[in-house]
């Protein structure tokens, strides 16, 4: 029995690039399409992958398995007894990772700047929003001026956002207070539910911070953090208490805060800045294969990777199809498809497979998964083909304009990049 990969966002087993393959349905996170009869290539979103046998009449327990899966990876920090009154926690200097991981559950991207390295001042933080009391309820102000007001009536000032952030990630970076995923049972108890740095009730509901949210095309305004489980569709339920999630001040009944002592660190987030659609990238094979075998889910593209770089007019010779202002090359891209997301593409071959790859870049020359599609079997040449005036699109074909043979890399209405094949 064959086996073939499931990962978060839908799956399809295709044909290499041939006519009749199936394509995957990019609109449907953690569910599954039929596999084509013959399970030559594969195509892939994202994903803690697992591994299951080929079935015939599509995957059954493909969603099952996924979740159990997913479980496994998710570490929970245990809950403890809520403290005393009046309790700071310290917060420990140095550099450390602000803003959102880029193909993070529920960013948003025009307002959430991809991570950036930050540096800090050690600070104490309140465990709990003023007035910092587990028997009494959070205070909720009507604007930040109230909250600065109040903490340094209480000889302290307001944290700012880089600080508030800073004490719900903890010293490991985690995704929430809770660790990398939210429990819901801090909906419950929220003084009950501490982050690394000990900070309790971190991201369960709104708070008022120093800083505003300059973003360019987003306007600006008062930024807020943490938030309530959000009941909106289409959004992961608990989204809303990401320890990189900002909300704006919208004058919706007022919000918690909590206070700060120490020396107030002035380093801020960047704004998002708007970024060029496409920008051909200059990478050597063997860099660009290490970079792939250093992700797991890519462990199908071993050996020695190539480029198409020289062999691009092959896709544009097989047919007659217009090419009218379309640009085609076998080099990487990086494509920025709305305001605050870049993702690197890029096409290539093994020995025994071509593929097309969809990474975020990250801090440090390291990258994350977005998406994939392999055509087992077939090392034709792939090119990627772009319009430089139709921002959203990003095409990758081995014949332009064959059925079968083409595909794109897309951004979902969630901003999820997956590669689909048409």
């Amino acid at each position: 029995m064959r086996s073939l990969v499931v990962s978060l966002a839908v799956v399809a087993l295709v044909a290499g690039c041939k006519p009749g393959a199936s394509t995957s349905d990019a609109g449907a996170p953690a569910a599954s399409s039929s596999p084509a009869a013959s399970g030559k290539g594969a195509a892939s979103a994202a994903s803690a992958p697992i591994t299951q046998p080929e079935s015939d009449g599509g995957m059954s327990g493909g969603t099952e398995a996924l979740s159990a899966t997913r479980a496994e990876k998710t570490k929970i920090r245990a809950r403890s007894a809520a403290g005393k009154a009046g309790e700071v926690v310290d917060v420990a200097g140095g550099p450390y990772l602000a803003g959102a991981t880029p193909g993070e559950e529920g960013r948003e991207p025009a307002t959430e700047p991809a991570l950036t390295q930050v540096d800090l001042g050690a600070f104490q933080i309140d465990a709990l929003p003023f007035p910092n009391d587990p028997k009494k309820p959070a205070k909720l102000v009507a604007s930040v001026g109230e909250a600065d007001r109040a903490c340094r009536e209480a000889g302290a000032r307001l944290c700012t956002e880089v600080e508030w952030e800073r004490a719900c990630k903890g010293p490991d970076g985690d995704a929430y207070a809770t660790g990398t995923g939210w429990d819901p049972e801090c909906d419950k108890d929220a003084a009950s539910c501490e982050s690394g740095y000990r900070a309790r009730a971190m991201g369960a509901a709104r708070e008022w911070v120093v800083g505003a949210i300059a973003s360019e095309g987003g306007g600006a305004g008062q930024v807020l953090r943490g938030g309530p489980t959000s009941s909106a569709p289409g959004k992961s339920a608990f989204y809303n208490h990401r320890c990189s999630r900002r909300g704006r001040e919208d004058g919706g009944g007022g919000a918690a805060f909590r206070c700060c002592r120490g020396a107030e660190n002035k380093a801020t987030l960047p704004a998002v800045a708007a970024l060029p659609a496409f920008r051909k990238v200059k990478m050597e094979a063997d860099k660009l294969g290490k970079i792939l075998q250093s992700i797991p889910e890519l462990g199908r593209i071993s050996g020695d990777v190539r480029s198409f770089e020289g062999e691009v007019g092959v896709v544009t010779s097989r047919s007659h199809a217009s090419a009218e202002g379309v640009s085609f090359t076998g080099s990487p891209v990086l494509w920025s498809p709305e305001l605050g997301v870049e993702v690197f593409v890029a096409t290539g071959r093994t020995k025994n497979l071509s593929f097309v790859v969809a990474l975020y870049p990250l801090p440090n020359d390291k990258y994350k998964l977005a998406s994939y599609f392999l055509m087992l079997g077939d090392v034709a040449p792939v090119a990627l083909a772009y319009n430089p005036s139709h921002r959203k699109e990003l095409f990758w074909s081995s014949c332009w304009g064959c059925s079968g043979e083409q595909g794109a890399v897309s951004i979902r209405d969630d901003h999820h990049v997956v590669v689909v094949q048409h």
